[in-house]
């Protein structure tokens, strides 16, 4: 079945072949599939209207989503005279955007670095990415993605950091590593121009450098250093191996295509995080009975103002409490939400069902508590 934006597509077609310039421009923006934002910003002054079809007739979320993240990201753009991130309330008030000034808020800032990287793997430009504890304290993560946080213009040589537009095609909205330059006391960030790398550093939010060429490139297109700031944090809280490495190995299962590497101090190599086969490898093995199931699916919901995907592994023990690994846009939800409970009542509609077709009508009904024990899942 046609999809609304590839009749767009197909009408563009037609008026580029009967010789509109204007449609044949429209035409390679919309098939290219990528936003730059300045040709976007350029493309709304002009002609806004095709750019808002696009974005209404677009069925994919990702590209929908990467539309409405660069025209919004259009309002937080800078220059190196006006961080858009508003420093002093950031630092006088940090929990309010990390959560707290303990370990939880201080591995936040790691993970914002991390998400960049996640969003470069959904959009199919990132295939690698490592994350290092280096010997000083600072946390980098670097990856081959395409996504470029340093900027300079053609025309007047002006340099632009985009630190607070968040993550372009995010399953979750983020504070930006704005919020990460005001908590740290350094935060360097380099991006590949061309064959050189460009570096722009903070020192507590304030931009110190940008845009300064810092050789030729020979590693990876990105990558982030956070040094976070003791100013800010409660003290003896420093990073944690372990739990920086059970994160990274859960993000791999929510995102089967990511590659992780995790490199610290006291080890030769680097340890290796990833996992095809999603969210099976977030269940028990040892205890199973049988193989695991997974099944992804989705569905347009008005309430939720776009389409919603819902991913789940399962499988059974031996009887007793299940046991609920549920996550919410890559972050896990110990209570477990309207999702999980969704599932549980399926379940136990779908076994009831297969209990009076093979069964008979005389089984006995089976209730939510016998349906469920033994059981292990991971939903996303």
């Amino acid at each position: 079945m046609e999809s609304a934006l590839d009749r767009l597509l197909r009408e563009l077609e037609r008026e580029a072949a009967a010789g509109d310039p204007v449609a044949a421009e429209k035409l390679a923006f919309m098939r290219r599939r990528e936003v730059d934002l300045a040709q976007l910003v350029e493309a709304l002054k002009t002609d806004p209207s095709w750019v808002a079809d696009a974005v209404v007739a677009s069925l994919d979320r990702s590209e929908s989503q990467r539309f409405l993240s660069a025209l919004q990201a259009a309002r937080h753009r800078t220059s190196s005279f006006d961080p858009p991130w508003p420093i002093e309330q950031i630092r006088a008030r940090p929990a309010t955007w990390i959560g707290d000034v303990h370990e939880r808020g201080l591995h936040s800032l790691i993970w914002e670095a991390v998400a960049l990287s996640i969003d470069e793997v959904h959009g199919g430009r990132c295939t690698r990415t490592r994350v290092e504890v280096c010997p000083d304290g600072s946390v980098q993560v670097a990856d081959d993605g395409q996504a470029h946080l340093i900027e300079i213009s053609s025309s007047t040589g002006r340099a632009s950091v985009d630190l607070a537009r968040g993550r372009p095609e995010s399953r979750s909205p983020t504070f930006g590593l704005g919020v990460v330059a005001a908590l740290s006391a350094r935060l360097e960030v380099e991006c590949v121009q061309g064959s050189e790398v460009i570096q722009a550093r903070f020192a507590r939010g304030e931009p110190v450098g940008l845009a300064d060429p810092v050789g030729p490139s020979t590693g990876p297109a990105r990558r982030i250093r956070i040094w976070p700031d003791p100013e800010v944090f409660h003290p003896g809280v420093d990073f944690e191996v372990a739990r920086i490495a059970e994160r990274l190995r859960v993000l791999a299962a929510l995102t089967p295509k990511a590659h992780f590497e995790f490199k610290t101090p006291a080890s030769e190599e680097p340890q290796v995080f990833a996992s095809p086969a999603g969210l099976i490898d977030l269940l028990p093995r040892e205890s199973a009975l049988a193989p695991p199931l997974s099944h992804e699916a989705e569905g347009y919901y008005p309430a939720c103002n776009g389409i919603v995907r819902l991913s789940l592994a399962l499988t059974y023990g031996p009887p007793s409490p299940e046991q609920i690994t549920s996550f919410c846009n890559d972050d896990e939800t110990t209570e477990h939400g309207a999702h999980w409970a969704g599932v549980a009542a399926a379940l136990t509609a779908e076994l009831n069902a297969w209990s009076r077709q093979h069964l008979g009508v005389d089984h006995r009904v089976l209730n939510g508590e016998r349906c469920r024990s033994g059981l292990s899942v991971a939903i996303a």
